[in-house]
């Protein structure tokens, strides 16, 4: 849905974010961690989570598939620059 329905077909450049996957209905039958690869995979820059206690699982599979896949470390790279585009148009970051 977001790398061809937003990101390709509507041409949408800018940051999407997660809703918080930490207590979502729709993807409870995934763990924490497989939420967090899942939606950076499809094209999200974002995870959020309301609940503090699973952000280490989600980092750490985040972390391992990076390590394994060529195409997920590309995706990640792409999030960060867009993460740190917007932020850098919003006046957020400074560089020196």
């Amino acid at each position: 849905m977001i790398r061809k329905l937003l990101r390709t077909q509507l041409g949408f450049k800018g940051v999407v974010i997660s809703a918080g996957l930490g207590q979502a209905v729709a993807v409870r039958s995934f763990t924490p961690a497989q939420r967090a690869v899942d939606f950076l995979s499809a094209g999200g820059d974002l995870v959020l989570t309301v609940k503090p206690s699973i952000v280490p699982a989600m980092t750490q599979a985040v972390g391992a598939r990076m390590k394994t896949s060529a195409a997920f470390r590309a995706d990640v790279a792409d999030s960060v620059h867009r993460v740190l585009v917007a932020k850098a148009d919003a006046g957020l970051l400074s560089c020196g």
